[in-house]
Formats: structure tokens, sequence, C-alpha cells
């Protein structure tokens, strides 16, 4: 999300958890989508577990925002997104 979003988002959650409070911490947010594939590289993320596509069919569609940006970011760090040999297309 965008930092904006995070930060408006704040207030709410601290009147919706008064009693029991949470903190939204968004450590990427000023993060590249290409520096967050590459630690998670590093890290060995299992990324063919993990999901960004907002179309819900059974593989990603390549062709909205998310898809996009994420598909550019596994190019950025010179490999390929894993669910994208998955895929039909």
């Amino acid at each position: 999300c965008r930092p904006e979003f995070v930060e408006a988002l704040k207030p709410a959650i601290r009147l919706g958890t008064a009693w029991n409070p949470v903190e939204l911490q968004a450590p990427f947010v000023h993060m590249t989508k290409a520096d967050i594939v590459r630690m998670g590289l590093v890290l060995q993320v299992p990324y063919e577990l993990t999901w960004s596509c907002y179309k819900g069919k059974a593989m990603p569609c390549r062709s909205c925002p998310t898809c996009i940006e994420r598909e550019e970011a596994f190019a950025l760090c010179g490999c390929r997104d894993p669910l994208i040999g998955m895929n039909s297309h």
C-alpha cells in the first residue's frame, strides 16, 4: 500500500482497538517492489505460494496492475515470477 493509505488507517485502527490496542506497522511501504522481491529471494521466500492478482482466478491474469508490478519486480531482479511458469498464457 501507499504511505498515505497506511497513515489514514492508523487513527481508525486506534479507535477500533481502544480496549486492546493494535498498532499498524508497514515496514516495506517505502521499498520498491523489486527491493521486496530481492529481499524475499535472499530469505528464500516460497514465492510460488504467494499471490498478487486481484482477479481471483486460478492463475494470475498478468494484466491487472498488481500482476504487472509483480512481474516487473521479478524481471528487475533478473528472474521470472514462479507463478508465470505455471500460467497457461
